[in-house]
């Protein structure tokens, strides 16, 4: 059996792993994440330029949007079903792209090639060293530096010179509750989409069509509605002006007229769904197909000026971002 050994980094950390030759370039990436600590909730891809998919003369690139009909690049043949081998030599190193919105850069090298007697197919874990940074950190990390000396405190921060037990533990108890409301909301959303994947295949819908719809509309739910706003999808559809008029085009580095346009299939049949089966109303449903309606061609028209270099992002948008 022939085996390839990869070593992924991140500064002075680094993990080594090994899967056979015929291991797709997806499971690589699960068996990546899974040794640094991340889940597999998002969309990646492997890079032959050291800035990755923002690099226009790139020449070599898999990515997970290529097995969507979505690849820069006439040469990507994804990550599903393209093998190791045909992606890497040994010693060669590619970026591997995780997450095209916090956009976590990780160097891949390919150690080394061998061929054992050994007969194991499963990808295994060979070490991990170091601290890899936290995918989800908690909420309280981005607490602003406490404040000088004799500086009077902000009222949202606790002034811990003073006899404030009491109004501490308040504190505590609200940042675990705003963490706990979070994971209920990913869950559910979560779960939503996946009630809406088993009616779509239950209805002759193919795979492929069931996942790119599932994809669109959790990235939607999860990406932007909880970070953003804190939201499920169904609290509040007519968030898609924002969503898809502004931080997707921004955000998404695949983002474009096609693109738009498959969200927008995706969000129509997934809340027809969600009315049909009362999880939101008649009205916000009718308030969502308005709001296509009208909005639209502006979405298409942000997404052609964003993606052209000789237009200034302010002349997009209609004000600074």
């Amino acid at each position: 059996m022939t085996y390839y050994t990869f070593s992924i980094s991140y500064n002075d950390s680094f993990a080594r792993v090994r899967v056979t030759k015929n291991t797709s370039l997806f499971d690589l990436a699960a068996i990546l994440l899974e040794a640094i600590g991340f889940d597999l909730d998002h969309a990646f891809g492997f890079h032959s330029s050291p800035q990755g998919p923002y690099d226009r003369n790139e020449t070599k690139e898999f990515t997970l949007f290529a097995d969507q009909g979505e690849g820069k690049l006439a040469s990507d043949t994804g990550v599903e079903t393209t093998p190791v081998l045909a992606a890497f030599s040994e010693k060669e190193t590619m970026l591997f792209h995780f997450d095209y919105g916090d956009d976590w850069l990780f160097p891949v090298t390919c150690q080394n090639i061998e061929t054992t007697t050994s007969r194991k197919h499963k990808p295994e874990i060979l070490e991990v060293k170091g601290d890899f940074p936290v995918q989800y950190p908690p909420l309280d990390e981005d607490w602003e530096e406490p404040w000088e000396e004799g500086e009077e405190s902000p009222d949202n921060i606790i002034n811990f010179n003073s006899n404030t037990s009491a109004q501490n533990s308040n504190h505590i108890e609200e940042y675990d509750d705003e963490a706990t409301e979070y994971k209920r909301i990913f869950e559910f959303n979560s779960k939503l989409v996946d009630e809406f994947a088993i009616y779509q295949l239950d209805n002759k819908v193919s795979q492929a069509t069931v996942n790119k719809h599932c994809r669109n509309v959790l990235l939607f739910g999860n990406d932007f509605l909880l970070n953003y706003e804190g939201l499920s999808l169904t609290d509040d559809p007519s968030f898609i002006d924002e969503y898809l008029g502004n931080w997707f085009i921004r955000k998404c580095m695949w983002s474009d007229e096609k693109s738009i346009k498959e969200n927008i299939t995706s969000f129509k049949k997934f809340y027809a769904w969600a009315e049909k089966k009362g999880k939101i109303t008649k009205n916000d449903y009718t308030e969502l197909l308005l709001t296509i309606k009208e909005m639209k061609n502006v979405w298409l028209e942000r997404s052609q000026k964003y993606n052209d270099p000789n237009i200034d992002i302010e002349d997009v948008f209609g004000f600074p971002i």
